[in-house]
Order: C-alpha cells, then sequence, then structure tokens
C-alpha cells in the first residue's frame, strides 16, 4: 500500500488560500518550473529580481505568484514580495477629479492614467535597491473601490530577493495612432466620441508606465485564448471576492450576516461586469496580439485556464 506524500505547511495553506486540491502542486511544479530556475540563476547572478506577471483578469496571475512565492521562500531560503499594478489604483476622490478634469471615463478604475504612478515606481525602486529596514507594500480595497489606509498596509524587510510584479497590463506596450482612431466597443462609440480617452490612456502607457516596466528583468504572460474569455473571468473573481467578504463577516460576528451595505454595493452583478470589461477590451486585444514575441515565458491558456502549452519553455 503506497502512502499518501506529505504536503509541506507552507504549501498546504497555500492550498487551502487559493482553494486549490493537492494535484495543483504537481502540475504547477511541470508547468513553472523553468521559471522558477531562471528566477533562482538570476538571482545568483545580479542578487535582487523583479519579476513582471501579465494576464488578463480571471486568469491566475495572483494564483501564479503565491506558488512561486511560496516555492522561492520554502525550499529556496529566498525573501520575496508580492505586488500588483492593482494595489496602486488612485483613491475614489483622485479618479474623480480627473474625470472632472481630463475625462469623465477616467473615475473608473483599470486603464493606464488611473495608477499613482510615483508611488508605484518608488516602491519597486525600494524593493529594488533598499538594504535595510522596512518596505511598506501599498494595498487597494476593491470592494469598496479605494485605497487602504497607510497603517493597514503591510511590510517586508529589506533586502528583498524577489519581487512578483502582477498586473493585467504589466509589460504592455502602447498602441499606434492609427490604432486608436475608430472605436472597438459600445463604450467607446458612446463615451468616448473624440478618442481623447484612449488617447490619453495610451500617452501614459507610452510614458510613465514604461518607466515603470523598466524595473522587470524576466517576463511571463498567461495568454487568454480571446477577450470572451474575461468577462465570464471577471464575474467568477467578483463571486469570489462576495463569498471572502461573507466569510470575512461570519468570522467577525461569529454566525453568517450579510457584508456590510458600503461593501455590497461595491460588488458588481453581471450587466455591470460587461460594462466594465470594456474598459479593457482595447488594451487585452492589443496584449494578446503583440506581447507573446516579446515575453520570457508564456503561458497559453485555454477557456477553462488549464495551460495548453505542450512544454513550458522560455518563449
Amino acid at each position: 500500500m503506497t502512502s499518501t506524500p506529505q504536503i509541506e505547511p507552507a504549501f498546504q495553506a497555500f492550498l487551502s488560500a487559493n482553494q486549490l486540491p493537492a494535484s495543483y502542486l504537481n502540475q504547477a511544479k511541470a508547468q513553472f518550473g523553468t521559471l522558477a530556475n531562471a528566477i533562482i540563476q538570476r538571482h545568483q547572478q545580479q542578487g535582487t529580481v523583479v519579476v513582471g506577471i501579465n494576464g488578463s483578469q480571471g486568469s491566475g496571475k495572483s494564483t501564479l505568484a503565491d506558488y512561486l512565492k511560496t516555492l522561492l521562500e520554502s525550499q529556496h531560503d529566498l525573501t520575496v514580495a508580492v505586488v500588483s499594478l492593482d494595489d496602486f489604483y488612485l483613491g475614489r476622490a483622485s479618479r474623480q477629479a480627473l474625470a472632472a478634469n481630463l475625462h469623465p471615463l477616467l473615475a473608473t478604475r483599470g486603464v493606464p492614467g488611473t495608477h499613482d504612478m510615483p508611488l508605484a515606481q518608488a516602491t519597486l525602486t525600494a524593493l529594488k535597491q533598499q538594504r535595510q529596514g522596512n518596505i511598506k507594500l501599498p494595498r487597494f480595497d476593491k470592494a469598496n473601490d479605494d485605497c487602504f489606509a497607510k497603517n493597514q498596509w503591510p511590510s517586508i524587510a529589506a533586502p528583498v530577493d524577489v519581487t512578483l510584479f502582477e498586473g493585467w497590463c504589466v509589460g504592455a506596450k502602447p498602441q499606434s495612432e492609427s490604432q486608436l482612431k475608430t472605436p472597438i466597443n459600445p463604450l467607446e462609440l458612446k463615451q468616448d466620441i473624440g478618442g481623447e480617452w484612449r488617447h490619453s490612456v495610451n500617452q501614459q502607457l507610452a510614458g510613465p508606465y514604461q518607466q515603470l516596466f523598466a524595473n522587470i528583468d524576466i517576463m511571463a504572460m498567461l495568454k487568454a485564448p480571446s477577450f470572451s474569455c474575461v468577462k465570464s473571468w471577471r464575474l467568477e473573481q467578483e463571486e469570489k471576492l462576495a463569498k471572502k467578504l461573507q466569510n470575512q463577516s461570519i468570522k467577525k460576528a461569529g454566525k453568517a450576516e450579510q457584508p456590510q451595505a458600503s461593501t455590497a454595493s461595491q460588488l458588481m452583478n453581471a450587466e455591470e461586469i460587461g460594462q466594465f470589461v470594456m474598459f479593457f477590451q482595447r488594451l487585452t486585444e492589443h496584449m494578446l496580439t503583440t506581447m507573446p514575441e516579446d515575453v520570457d515565458f508564456l503561458y497559453s491558456l485555454d477557456s477553462d485556464r488549464r495551460i495548453i502549452n505542450p512544454e513550458t519553455v522560455p518563449a
């Protein structure tokens, strides 16, 4: 009788936190082992390494980052920070000011131009260069669509060996002027008639975002099969967020109760998500076409987010 292999506590915690079966670990080892080895080798060569992880909403970026963090910390004794581009979103008031001064669509978080780029650059610079002390890691509260207070940000002790920087448009390149001319969905057609919003987004991507992405040493992409998958994946994310908030409420109260009204009001239904993903469509489709040839590691996904590469090798 063959005994079941014992799972290390760190990986057991990872599986529990991400609601994954034990079988995920064997799959991840086969699929991401080459990437993990590349990170370790680069760290041995240069010290601190920044790894970019690109993927559309719901593609599994956060899960991949959490797996790599667990692996590198538990088995290779490395100090690993995980930061998301989403954690650098401007607060609601700042975005409302942008909406009033530049374009109404900038009130909605997501696209380049709706992040605090000085904070993002300062954070990545600290993670790469700081040798002592603690580094604060910004956090954004998506349920309430606003920044967490600074006293709620976690911190990590320097020096940091590896920074995993994930985000839906991390590593993206800007579009050409000709590509911006024609609206691609009802949002652009009806609410960006003159193209000012998409031009502003593109200008931001071409400027401060390229400076931020220059910090990246290794670039990986989780490539969706098409943009049509994004809406269903994003809806799953919202449902998971609602469940997480419900569980937190249960733990706090010791009994079942609904999330607070202010939090529940910020969660989106299917119709609202359909509208929301239109903000991401242009750049997502652009990245699906152009990024695969530029990244170091490419993981092509099917509609169920299974990696369909026969073998995972540097792109």
